[in-house]
């Protein structure tokens, strides 16, 4: 048989009371294999007022009430009101910093189409002037080789001329005046002649300076269209720039979205919890409520059993002292 005491009885009684039935002296007694029920008695009722005592000392847990129900929701569509307009304010942000890169691209995509167009210009007026530089090289060509021609006619005459004198020089005297006529003829030729050197020397200078003036409108062409080409490639890089930037803020504004959607179902499951932790606490309120009721219904029946025992008691006694008289 188990020794009798506080803690075996206490442990008996804890381990009735987890299996659904009622700690009464006969079941704690019959637990433990035997024992007095005088001795059993005082050890049960104090641990029954144990439990009176730690049922009275457990903190009172009350369902929350509506007005910090009420609260609760405010304060969490307050938060999911914040949350909103923070990335509302974002956006907001965002778009201004892209509205002003996009005019700034803009203002420049403006800027480049007229230097492009001011380009054109300048090279349309650079080619019209090759073309005329083309056409007065033509001509001072065609010049040039109409020179050449009268200076060989002249150098033609000029022999002639000369055979001339060569055929008359026989007859000097009688021919001397012709000699001299032709002489002077000679000269005014030859000066002639030098004339028209000096005119093909100079055109020969001009053609080389509208050569130069050419390969330099060339180059200043080849220029202006590798600008064109490079300002053009600028700006499509710096289009490609903005729409990769769209495309970043996009993605981050999408983040943003996601983010804020986490945290309205984090709140929606806050909610959902404390209303479960409302349901878990009226769930405890009855159940302490019970357990209070069968305490108390115990105790009321351990005092009259208590009662009975004595009365019980009494009775023995009283049949003991009988004995002793007979």
């Amino acid at each position: 048989m188990t020794t009798i005491n506080f803690e075996a009885v206490s442990a008996v009684a804890n381990g009735l009371v987890e299996k659904g039935e009622r700690p009464t002296l006969a079941n704690v007694r019959n637990a433990l294999g035997g024992g007095s029920f005088t001795t059993l008695s005082p050890l049960l009722k104090k641990w029954k007022e144990d439990q009176i005592l730690e049922a009275a000392e457990a903190p009172l847990v009350e369902d929350a009430p509506e007005e910090i129900s009420s609260e609760v929701n405010a304060m969490a569509a307050r938060i999911w009101q914040s949350a909103i307009s923070l990335a509302n304010t974002r956006l907001a942000a965002e778009r201004e910093a892209l509205e002003q890169t996009r005019q700034t691209l803009e203002a420049e995509k403006a800027e480049t189409a007229e230097l492009a167009d001011s380009i054109e210009a300048d090279l349309a007026r650079l080619t019209g002037e090759f073309k005329k530089l083309q056409e007065e090289l033509e001509v001072a060509t065609v010049s040039l080789a109409d020179a050449h021609n009268r200076i060989a006619l002249k150098d033609d005459e000029i022999a002639q001329k000369a055979q001339e004198i060569r055929d008359v020089s026989a007859g000097k005297d009688a021919a001397k005046a012709r000699a001299d006529e032709l002489s002077e003829f000679l000269k005014t030729e030859q000066s002639s002649r030098s004339s028209l050197e000096a005119e093909i020397s100079r055109l020969h200078e001009r053609l080389d300076d509208w050569t130069t003036t050419a390969a330099t409108l060339k180059a200043q062409y080849q220029a202006s269209e590798k600008a064109k080409l490079d300002m053009q490639a600028a700006l499509e890089k710096q289009i490609d720039d903005l729409h990769a930037t769209l495309s970043k803020r996009d993605s981050e504004l999408a983040s943003a979205v996601q983010k804020a959607e986490a945290y309205a179902a984090r709140l929606e499951a806050f909610s959902r919890d404390i209303e479960k932790a409302g349901r878990d606490i009226e769930k405890a309120d009855k159940r302490r409520d019970e357990a209070q009721k069968q305490a108390l219904d115990a105790s009321t029946a351990a005092a009259r059993l208590e009662g009975r025992v004595a009365e019980l008691q009494k009775q023995l006694f009283s049949l003991k002292e009988s004995k002793k008289g007979f």
